[in-house]
Formats: structure tokens, sequence, C-alpha cells
């Protein structure tokens, strides 16, 4: 169905498609495609979501009744209490008044109907390979026997977003989506408290991956503004709380620090205005978190805020779950989930004004400047609320362990060390655009794929992994220097480069492998850690502090860079999403195998004898796992042509560490360090010896 468009001819075809096909079908490809959409959608979003609607029926069924939360999903559901009330205990008075009060609640709408509390996933079981035999030859493992194994996703899964699928629609109208107080009032809680985000068409899986973690929650007081028509129709047809906001920016990703990036900015201090001048408390988070646990009791325990941020501080100033400790906590407030009470209108309508006034000036920075002027008073309270704002209002810094910026979660930690679940993730400190942001929460376990993802395509062959074995002494001695530090990634590209080329080669999908830095990757100049951070080196680091991801995605013409190469994340296997069939359909490519059958005497061998092994006793088990280093069975292509294309490849797939004291002072990572060759900056290396030996240099 991807990239193909169908147009209903007839009403006999259309109840063809109705009777039997079922009403999933039809949506994917005649309300989905409509010609409105179909004119103005880009081929790269096409191409993104044409799977997601193909398998979005076949992921609830895969689900079940039984779905659960997240993997991190906190023990507990708060009860909301007072916080919902029932549309039969409070009805809207109708006074002939337009104005609707925050506290009326009306009949529960069918967008209502989408957030249900489900169960907690049991721990999923991963076969164990503590047993495996590393010493023996062995003869070469048999395809094993998978059948009556199951390939669904299991029941215990975290259950996706579900869409409500109705038969007939009317064509989707921005004027019939406004955002008035009716709307609102018809989602939020009982006491006036919302949940908004907002994103355009490009976004349309992280708003589903925020939908997705709330309604696995319970939580139903949210609201997903659509910032272009395309948008709107995804989220009307799958019958969620939505509001129009037609920005007529791009349809495609904003791009940190752009124009198009800051007039985004502007639209979400808008909704605060909008929100509160409505008479509306508003808790807005972007599109790029992911919520793990209810935030709405958190928030009602500071009432005596009216305004309450995440933070960029890097380390935890409070360990009891309370509001940071000012001024310990006075790093640059990060507006990326924050609380307004209607009681900050004034400061909202102000933020606004500033930044209509001046284009230049980032929203963020506009309001660290705003709440901060007139200096900063002490507590008001012993729950660690102060004065802000020339003194007229009460803020409060989020706790960094709990409301958590991709630093302290995914680089620290620091939840995980404190044995803490915390409410949200901010996808921010990370170093590969939107696709890094969608890698990180697959890395823990915190997205919701596509039954496909783990079956690597209909016609996929399947997946590779490999043993890492990083000796020890390279990663204790890694923190000692930047150069040490390269000496460490250095020896585990030498086995991701070889893996990159057998997965090429059988056509599989590369599970990655865990990373070791020793030391952290900032945008200036450090001595190991960005100052102020609580990281202890070295540490396990996520795959963009040394791969560009948006690179590693991006499809290249074949005839010069080789077949394209697919990956998955190093915790692939773990997810709870994965099917048992997956799994349990495993083979072991010892080194010692390979002498009797097609190997060199058991030496590293060429592309021919790996593809002669694979395909004579592999070819059917769905992961293939090396038992040891990849570059233990390979090396480079024995192919002048192929190799060239691979290294053409590859060139673009290592990023940067940054930075020394130097300018500049970044330093590019190189897979090809070892051997003789041109860099992607034209620089020429001899490998490991000769007359210019590789070494780490900054630039350029």
């Amino acid at each position: 169905m991807a990239g193909v468009i169908v147009r209903c001819v007839g009403c006999s075809f259309l109840c063809f498609l109705l009777t039997f096909l079922g009403p999933p079908l039809y949506w994917g490809i005649v309300g989905r495609y409509t010609d409105n959409a179909r004119d103005a959608r880009s081929k790269a979003a096409l191409k993104r979501y044409a799977a997601y609607e193909e398998a979005a029926s076949n992921w609830a069924n895969l689900h079940g009744s039984g779905g659960a939360g997240s993997a991190y999903q906190s023990d507990t559901t708060a009860d909301l209490g007072g916080l919902t009330a029932s549309a039969d205990a409070l009805k809207a008075e109708d006074d002939g008044d337009d104005e609707i009060s925050p506290r009326e609640i009306h009949e529960e709408s069918p967008e209502e109907k989408l957030f249900q509390p489900v169960a907690k996933p049991e721990e999923p079981v991963v076969p164990s390979h503590e047993d495996d035999e590393h010493d023996e030859p062995a003869t070469a493992p048999e395809i094993p026997d998978i059948s009556g194994i199951s390939w669904e996703t299991p029941s215990t899964a975290p259950k996706a977003f579900q869409p409500i699928v109705e038969p007939k629609r009317p064509p989707v109208r921005s004027e019939d989506y406004l955002l008035t107080r009716e709307r609102v009032a018809k989602h939020a809680t009982s006491d006036g408290l919302i949940m908004v985000t907002w994103a355009n068409y490009h976004y349309l899986d992280f708003a589903l991956n925020w939908l997705g973690h709330l309604s696995r929650l319970g939580v139903k007081n949210v609201m997903v503004g659509a910032m272009d028509h395309e948008m709107l129709e995804a989220l009307v047809e799958r019958g969620v709380p939505t509001f129009s906001m037609e920005s007529g920016l791009t349809t495609g990703d904003f791009g940190w620090g752009t124009p198009t990036f800051h007039k985004m900015g502007r639209e979400k201090i808008n909704l605060f205005v909008k929100f509160t001048e409505m008479g509306f408390d508003v808790l807005i988070s972007d599109i790029d978190t992911v919520w793990l646990r209810d935030p709405l009791p958190y928030m009602a325990e500071y009432k005596n805020a009216d305004v309450l941020t995440s933070s960029d501080h890097l380390s935890a100033t409070t360990t009891d779950g309370g509001l940071e400790s000012w001024p310990n906590a006075g790093s640059a407030a990060n507006i990326g989930i924050m609380l307004f009470r209607r009681s900050a209108n004034k400061l909202a309508r102000k933020w606004l004004d500033m930044l209509e006034k001046d284009d230049k000036i980032w929203d963020q920075n506009a309001f660290n400047d705003l709440y901060r002027k007139g200096g900063m008073g002490g507590r008001s309270s012993e729950n660690r609320v102060f004065k802000g704002y020339d003194g007229t209002l009460s803020f409060g810094i989020l706790p960094v362990s709990l409301f958590c910026s991709g630093h302290t979660y995914f680089t620290q930690q620091m939840p995980m060390k404190m044995g803490v679940t915390p409410y949200v993730i901010h996808a921010t400190f990370q170093y590969s655009g939107t696709d890094g942001k969608r890698h990180r929460f697959r890395e823990h376990m915190i997205w919701d794929d596509v039954p496909e993802y783990y079956l690597n395509g209909k016609a996929g062959k399947g997946f590779l992994m490999y043993d890492a074995d990083v000796p020890q002494e390279l990663i204790n001695n890694a923190k000692t220097s930047p150069e040490a530090h390269f000496e460490l990634v250095n020896y585990q590209l030498l086995s991701v480069r070889s893996a990159l080329a057998l997965a090429q080669i059988t056509g599989r999908a590369l599970i990655m492998p865990k990373l070791w830095c020793g030391q952290d990757r900032w945008w200036a100049p450090h001595r190991g850690i960005i100052p102020g951070s609580q990281l202890k080196l070295p540490y396990e680091c996520p795959m963009d502090h040394v791969f560009d991801i948006e690179r590693f995605q991006r499809q290249r013409d074949e005839k010069v860079f080789g077949p394209h190469i697919d990956f998955r994340e190093y915790s692939f296997l773990d997810n709870p999403r994965m099917p048992d069939g997956v799994k349990q359909s495993m083979n072991i490519m010892r080194f010692q195998d390979t002498r009797d059958h097609g190997g060199a005497g058991g030496e590293i061998m060429t592309e021919a004898e790996f593809k002669e092994v694979h395909d004579a006793h592999h070819l059917g088990a769905r992961v293939l796992r090396l038992d040891g280093k990849a570059n233990k069975f390979f090396h480079l292509y024995s192919d002048p042509q192929l190799q060239q294309k691979f290294e053409m490849r590859l060139k673009e797939y290592a990023s940067i560490w940054c930075c020394k004291h130097a300018h500049p002072g970044h330093i590019w990572y190189d897979f090809f360090f070892d051997i003789p060759h041109t860099d992607r900056h034209m620089r020429q290396w001899t490998g490991l010896d000769g007359a210019k030996p590789w070494t780490p240099v900054t630039g350029p």
C-alpha cells in the first residue's frame, strides 16, 4: 500500500472495500489519502507513514485487550479522584452565554473514549546465552524448528494508540476545530487543567507516541494542536482531541535554530496566552516528550505556584521528589515542559509581545529574562516555590530527575541510578535531529513502532548481531583524555564496520551494540563532562554521540554507495513488543565453525565465503548472532569496487566528538582509521603506521 493512492470510483467498489477488506483498510486508502492531502503531502511523509497505515489495525489486533504500559511505567497509576468528573454528575448549565466555565464537564465525546488505562507488562523473557560453548569447534548449527511459535506481538507488550474507525466521515474543515472554551472544557479536568502538545504532520508519529503513553496511564485530559491541515485530518481520523492551529509553516522538519523553528516556538507561546485567557491552567510539553507517569497529581501539589518549568540544570539539588532548590538549580529554564496557571496570563502576554517585536529573540531566552526580571526572591513556602517576574508571580523548578532532559535521562541515567521512575523525558541534548530523538526513545524501549519494525519488513532477511567484548582496561582508561576516549571508540568502530559490511552482504538489519565512551559530548569545550553535570565517566553512550543517525537512515544512490544498510537499536531484542518467534529463531555462528563450511580454516573470510556459510546454514534464522567481535569474521571487501562503495557510505555515518579547548575543537570519528585512506575531508592518512598515521586532530 506504501506510496499508492487509490481513488474509489463507484459505489460498488466502495462497498467491496467496506465489506471484504474492512474499515481499517478503507480508511487507509480512502479516508487517509483524500485529494487535498494527496496533493499537499510530501513524498517523504507518504513513505514514512504508509507502513503505519497498513499495519494500524493489525497492530491493535496483535496487542489484544491485554496491553500494557511502558517498560518504565510506575508500579501504580495515581487515582485521578477529584481531577475528573462523570458527565452524569456535572452538567453544563445553559444560560444562553457562550462562555463556558472550565469546571463544566460535557458529555463524554468519542475522543475521550480512546484514553483507557491498561495493565502493566510483565518483565519480558529474553533468551540467555550464558551457557553457550565458546571454546570447542562445533558443526554448523541446524536451523531451529520454529513450527508452532507465535510471530505475533506479545499480549504483554505496551498497547499502541488505537484510532476510532468510523465507516463514514465528512471532510475535515479547519473552521470546525477552532480552539474555543467549549472545546477545551470537554477535555479539561474538573478544576480546569489541560495537557497539550502541538505539531505538524512531519511529527505525526511523535504525536501518536505521546498519546499512546498517556492513554496507557489513563490520562484523558489532553489535546493536540494541529499546525497544518494534513495533521488535523490525521488526528481527526484517529479520534484524537484536537484543534486547528494552521500556521502556514512547513509540513516538514522545523530544523533547530532555523527561522521556521523560531516561528514554531511563537505558536507555543500563543497557546499559553489563549488557554490562560480562556480561564484554564495548561501543562504544555513539546512533541519530543514521552510521559511515563501521570503528572496531574504532582501539579496539584503546587497550587501556590503560578508557573512550573523544566530545567537544563544537569545535577539534582534535591532527592525527595520535590521541586529543585532555588537558587542552587540556577541553570536556564527549559520551556519544553511548563505549567502555566491562569494567574500567569499577563506574563504569557508579555512573553508573546517580546517575541512579536523581535523575531530574532529565542523564545526560551525571552522567558528566562522575564521570570528573572527584578531579581529572584527567596522561598515563599516550604515546598521551594519562589518569587519572580518583579516579585509578582510564584515559580517552581521541576526536579531534573523526574522531569528529565535528554542528558539527565539518556546520558547520566539519573532516574535509574536514583531508583525512581520519571514523569517525563524530553529528548534534548542529542545530536541527530528528529531521527536521533526517535532512536533515543527506541534505545530505551519507549517508542511505539509498528509490528513490521520487529520483523524487518515482510520480505526482510532478519537481523544480525555480535558480541562486542570491549576490554575493561580500555573502558577504564578512556576518561583520562580525549585521545584515550578515541582509542576506546576506535576499538568499537572496527567491529561495527565489519558488522555493517556483513549486514550489507546478507541483507540483514544490524542490531547495534551498546557503546562505551570516555568523554561526554557537548557543543562547547569541556574536560570530560559538561560543567555542572553529575555524569560519571566512563559511561554507556547513546548512538548519536558517535554516529550520525540521520545519515545512517538516509537513502543513497546504491550505484555509488552500495546497498542500503538497515539497523536497529541495541535493546531491540529486549523490547516487550518483540514477537517471541523472532527471539526464538536465533542461530549462533561460531568462528571455529567456519573451518568446515567455506571459511579459510577459521581465518577471516571474504564476502563470498561468508555469504556461502550464511546461505548454507543460517539463511532461515531470523536472528544471526556472531560469537565474538564482528571483525574476527570479516575485515574488508576483497572486491575493490565494493570496498570503494562501502567506504563512501561509511564516511557519512561517523559523527564528531566535541570539544577540546581549541578552535575548532571538534574531532571527526573515522571508520577507516586503521588503513590507508582519504577521509571525508580529503585528508590522506596512512593507517596506524607510515608517513602520516591517523591521529585525533581537530577540525575542519
